[in-house]
């Protein structure tokens, strides 16, 4: 394909709770493809309760962050047209900067699984869409599948379910898929309908747009507006504490205890607790050190290897690889250390310290299981790798990019689980 973009900036933006594994085979692609430069933007790890807090102050640091970023971006590449391409929570980003900062501006804006309001006024940031016709200019595409906008606008304020039923605006061309909220991110969507628009051509509709292929039945369920039962749940929440409080002052822990999370606490149960905390943190971070040795140093050059297979790329690969596998064997080592310390007894588990033993909850002990599993199945894809004979053609090595992949996902699935645990 003639590369047609050459003055083009195409910036990547992703969405909540990813390490976004898709912007760099998505940025290799369109730069191939375009001869666009594209630069993937992150604001970091964005956690579920952040997200579903309806105050603004939860939610403006990704944004401040994006917004800096992409003012470094239009001072570094003056004169050329830039196109935003959002993802999730990246949508809602993008639609803030563009309300609050009059002097940003794109030629043209692409989003999949946008959680953006439907209301959401289009024409009072008009202007800052450079390209002539806006219909052309903005392009929602949206999946008939995707279940997670829908939940986003049921659960919280500040949501829309966009990236499910699209817009309905005369300034906004929704284009319909049969996809899942992560189901964009692939080689032959991008060339179909993201690489024509980022050459400039005009908007083709898609198959289903064709077909009226609608949402399943059953997302109506989540429409209900759900979010009004935070208020409820937060007052709930007020006058527990309230109670607790009353009641901890008139019958205090006993001499020697300490009051900790509702309970009475001797010295040595602090202890254990905090060691279990701590253990988890130190879990949390071989599990973010793994994604990000991924996604920083592997999966790029896997991708350039798909594209272009070479010695050089293929020792790169294997050196990056060798990184991943020494991270994964220290998770597995620091696990296998940890659950010295925990037995189940009588479907409890306990955490035995030097001082003193304490039941804690299964979900720690499946936790443990859960990551040991991820480590492993790391293990066993270099494993293949290392002892593959010669260079492996590119179909193999998109065969080990996507098991990876995969494991990629689940990893980061864990580590938010695993988060979510620690501040439970």
């Amino acid at each position: 394909m003639a590369k047609s973009a050459a003055n083009t900036v195409v910036i990547l933006i992703h969405g909540i709770r990813t390490a976004a594994w898709w912007q760099s085979r998505m940025a290799a692609l369109i730069a191939q493809e375009t001869g666009a430069t594209v630069i993937p933007l992150k604001y970091g790890y964005f956690d579920t309760l952040r997200f579903l807090c309806p105050f603004g102050i939860c939610r403006r640091g990704p944004i401040d962050r994006l917004r800096k970023q992409i003012d470094g971006i239009r001072d570094e590449h003056q004169g050329k047209d830039i196109v935003a391409l959002a993802h999730s929570y990246g949508t809602y980003a993008l639609s803030r900067i563009l309300h609050d900062n009059p002097h940003i501006k794109f030629h043209r804006i692409m989003l999949c699984g946008s959680i953006v309001p439907e209301d959401y006024d289009w024409a009072r940031v008009d202007d800052q869409v450079t390209m002539a016709d806006k219909r052309q200019a903005i392009i929602n595409d949206c999946g008939t599948q995707d279940i997670w906008p829908v939940l986003a606008k049921s659960v919280t304020w500040g949501y829309g379910s966009s990236g499910t039923y699209g817009f309905g605006a005369f300034n906004v061309r929704d284009r319909f898929h049969a996809l899942g909220h992560s189901g964009f991110f692939n080689e032959e969507f991008a060339k179909a309908y993201w690489i024509p628009a980022i050459n400039g051509d005009a908007i083709a509709f898609s198959a289903e747009d064709k077909k009226e292929i609608p949402s399943p039945g059953w997302f109506d369920v989540f429409r209900i507006p759900f979010r009004w039962g935070q208020p409820i749940v937060l007052a709930a929440a007020i006058a527990g504490g309230l109670y607790l409080g009353a009641n901890r002052f008139l019958q205090p822990c006993a001499t020697g205890e300490v009051p900790r999370l509702g309970k009475c606490f001797t010295s040595d149960q602090l202890v254990s607790v905090n060691d279990l905390t701590g253990r988890f943190q130190s879990l949390k971070q071989t599990m973010a050190e793994v994604l990000d040795a991924k996604a920083s140093n592997l999966f790029p050059p896997m991708d350039q290897y798909a594209f272009d297979p070479t010695q050089e790329t293929w020792q790169k690969i294997l050196a990056a690889a060798g990184k991943v596998e020494a991270l994964a064997q220290r998770g597995i080592d620091d696990i296998a250390q940890y659950k010295k310390n925990m037995f189940e007894d009588q479907g409890k588990v306990i955490f035995v310290s030097s001082t003193v033993d304490i039941p804690v909850d299964a979900k720690y002990w499946n936790a443990f299981e859960q990551a040991t599993a991820q480590f492993t199945g790391r293990l066993t894809v270099f494993g293949k790798m290392r002892s593959h004979s010669g260079l492996p053609d590119s179909g193999q090595m998109r065969q080990w990019r996507e098991e990876l992949t995969g494991m990629h996902e689940k990893l980061h699935d864990a580590l938010g689980q695993l988060i979510d645990k620690i501040k439970a």
